[in-house]
């Protein structure tokens, strides 16, 4: 069942797999300190929640979500920000940090203790052993 809290769960692993893999921004966001990065992700999250409730308390018409502008509706307002927030974090420590000008292409990762293998060549993916 779609509910407030797994629709923000997955946007929260959306947007860091967005910050992770996209080509041009994951470089520009993996030149940044860690709790720079944290602050963006809790800014932009915050933000997206401020805007969701002003235009639901403004009473504008067709919008393809609902936030009841009462008390009720802020309270699961900012439980879906840290659930948000939560599946976004955790999502950012297990992903690979390609680091400053990589891309996700050439990013080594281990496939076995002691092994980096490149993601992006089939030929090393496929090979055994050490």
């Amino acid at each position: 069942m779609l509910t407030s809290d797994v629709i923000a769960g997955a946007a929260g692993i959306a947007l860091s797999l967005l910050f992770s893999f996209t080509p041009g921004l994951a470089q520009w966001f993996a030149a940044k300190d860690g709790t720079v990065k944290r602050l963006f992700m809790l800014g932009a999250v915050v933000l997206v929640a401020i805007g969701a409730l002003a235009l639901a308390c403004a009473n504008i018409q067709g919008l393809p979500f609902a936030v009841a502008c009462t008390q009720t509706g802020i309270v699961g307002l900012v439980q879906a920000v840290i659930v948000c927030l939560m599946a976004n974090q955790a999502t950012d420590r297990i992903t690979p940090n390609i680091g400053p000008g990589k891309t996700p292409d050439t990013v080594k990762v281990p496939v076995m203790p002691g092994d980096m293998r490149s993601l992006s060549d089939p030929s090393q993916a496929a090979a055994k052993g050490p």
